[in-house]
């Protein structure tokens, strides 16, 4: 059952994803739905695979299931954010590289990791070996 909620959680989605720099439109998202318009006036409808599809193409290929529960939309938001956090290091001249692709589940703990980072190369680049040498639990 589709209600105002899935509109927001499209929403939010979507405008996280151009927060991230991502044009949708330029990945060739469809336009809304037309049936969006009757659960903007509060209406409740059945999704079935015609309007999952609509809901798909207008992600441009995001898995609709990621709009479907509030839990599954805020795991997908904190994934964007992590990938936003991880382009914004990079361009700061940090890149990670994590093991088998396992990325934090947060941005807040990815930036922990950049700040740790950031304070051994210093540590280092001032000739302190003992706080170079420091794992990351002595920083919390």
């Amino acid at each position: 059952m589709a209600d105002a909620g899935l509109l927001a959680r499209v929403d939010r989605v979507r405008g996280a994803l151009a927060a991230a720099g991502v044009s949708l439109e330029e990945l060739g998202a469809a336009p809304e739905p037309p049936w969006f318009a009757e659960l903007r006036t509060g209406r409740h409808l059945s999704l079935g695979p015609q309007e999952l599809q609509e809901t798909a193409d207008h992600l441009a290929g995001i898995a609709v299931e990621t709009v479907l529960s509030d839990e599954a939309c805020t795991s997908v938001l904190s994934q964007i954010e992590v990938l936003t956090t991880l382009r914004g290091l990079k361009d700061d001249g940090l890149e990670f590289r994590f093991c088998h692709g396992e990325f934090p589940e947060d941005a807040a703990t990815l930036r922990f990791l950049a700040d740790y980072a950031r304070g051994r190369i210093a540590a280092a680049t001032e000739g302190d070996d003992d706080a170079a040498a420091a794992s990351p639990e002595d920083a919390s």
